[in-house]
């Protein structure tokens, strides 16, 4: 379980940050999203056995991370995984305003009960509703697929280590791959400009 009582933006983020923290309130907007989270740094951990655990934190305030896995208290959760390569388009040195191309993903958690009483698997519907919060934010080149699923979600992370309910029904996690096309001049203020991009 995580207690988290605020989800902290960056004051004046920059680059790949404002293009993450721009996703992130735009998810926070979902009726049922309890907690949208920033960018996610894995952690690894030498477990007894020998073996490596990687799991997702996220900046919670105060220099503090927390760490952020399948949890049944909380209705339902996101957070954003940035790809540690960004591609330049346009460079020169004659033009200090040349594009990046960066991979990104934004991995949703959710407590199926805690959302609605449908006595189906409605995954598909949140996806959904996420694809069309994410269709529509300007920076956003490519939705490059989804995946569903523990097993296939969250391939980067130890899941072995997530309890086996997490497993089951009640509970649904998918993940969208998307590329975010941006330069420094994309934001005015905290709107990103289609023009200027």
């Amino acid at each position: 379980m995580f207690k988290c009582n605020n989800v902290p933006l960056i004051e004046n983020p920059t680059g790949i940050d404002r293009v993450v923290q721009d996703l992130q309130e735009s998810v926070a907007n979902i009726s049922w999203i309890e907690y949208s989270f920033g960018k996610s740094f894995t952690r690894k951990k030498m477990l007894e056995d020998g073996r490596v655990s990687r799991l997702p934190y996220v900046y919670d305030e105060k220099r503090e991370y927390l760490k952020v896995t399948p949890d049944d208290t909380v209705t339902a959760f996101s957070f954003v995984e940035v790809d540690t390569q960004e591609t330049y388009t346009n460079y020169s040195t004659f033009n200090p305003s040349w594009n990046i191309e960066q991979d990104m993903s934004l991995v949703v958690f959710a407590n199926l009960q805690k959302i609605d009483d449908e006595d189906y698997i409605f995954t598909e519907r949140l996806k959904e509703e996420v694809l069309d919060v994410v269709r529509r934010l300007g920076w956003v080149l490519n939705i490059n697929s989804t995946t569903k699923g523990l097993e296939d979600t969250w391939t980067n992370y130890t899941y072995t280590e997530f309890k086996e309910k997490y497993f089951n029904e009640n509970f649904s996690t998918f993940k969208v791959n998307l590329t975010a096309k941006f330069s420094r001049d994309c934001f005015t203020g905290n709107n990103f400009s289609k023009t200027t991009c």
